[in-house]
């Protein structure tokens, strides 16, 4: 039932390289108002960025009940290096897994099944954690080519997207904010370019832009 409202079997995880950071998955009924009693489950996820990465997914907490007893954990490292290294351990033990890598979104994807009241934790090490970005142009091409729009609507986004082009690191720099500013300024001219414009952000900073 796609209205279904409980906590599921499949999680997708996205994660985000260059810093420390924190997130707590809050899950609860999805109706009523038990919440309010403490009829909620909190799952804490940890990135420790340092020369080496480790990702942490810690055992749910509070009322474990709301939640399947396992589940299939889809973790997505985006922009990543292609060419890092990764070990999967639940509750300490290593586990077998196989990253997959999508040159499209620069992103190593890995599935694993556990315990939902287990701990996972995700070792990533590699001479460079993120990757740099360098096929940038060719990307954005390669998607403008498929979209129908007028030849010069589409050379038009891609002289925006190659403005000043240089090698970029995944970072806001000047050259980057004037590439995102004329391409949201082309969306603001005509809404139905929203959705072309999102797709080429995307690319430019690996970020989802969908809510």
């Amino acid at each position: 039932d796609s209205h279904d409202l409980k906590a599921g079997n499949d999680l997708n995880i996205i994660v985000f390289p260059g810093a420390d950071n924190h997130f707590a998955l809050y899950e609860d009924a999805g109706e009523g108002d038990d919440y309010s009693r403490g009829d909620y489950a909190i799952t804490e996820m940890y990135l420790d960025w340092k020369e080496k990465a480790i990702f942490t997914i810690q055992p749910s907490t509070e009322n474990c009940k709301l939640l399947p007893e396992s589940r299939n954990f889809c973790i997505t490292l985006r922009g990543f290096h292609k060419s890092i290294s990764v070990k999967v351990f639940v509750d300490d033990t290593e586990v077998n897994v196989t990253p997959i890598y999508d040159g499209q979104t620069l992103s190593v994807s890995i599935k694993v099944k556990a315990a939902t009241f287990s701990e996972i934790k995700m070792e990533i090490v590699g001479e460079e954690l993120i990757t740099d970005n360098g096929d940038l142009l060719k990307r954005c091409e390669t998607l403008l080519q498929k979209m129908e729009f007028s030849y010069l609507t589409r050379e038009e986004l891609y002289n925006y997207i190659a403005l000043d082009d240089v090698p970029l690191k995944y970072t806001y720099d000047e050259k980057m904010i004037r590439k995102l500013a004329n391409l949201y300024h082309y969306a603001s001219i005509d809404p139905s370019y929203n959705g072309v414009v999102d797709t080429l952000v995307e690319q430019l900073l690996l970020i989802d832009t969908q809510e």
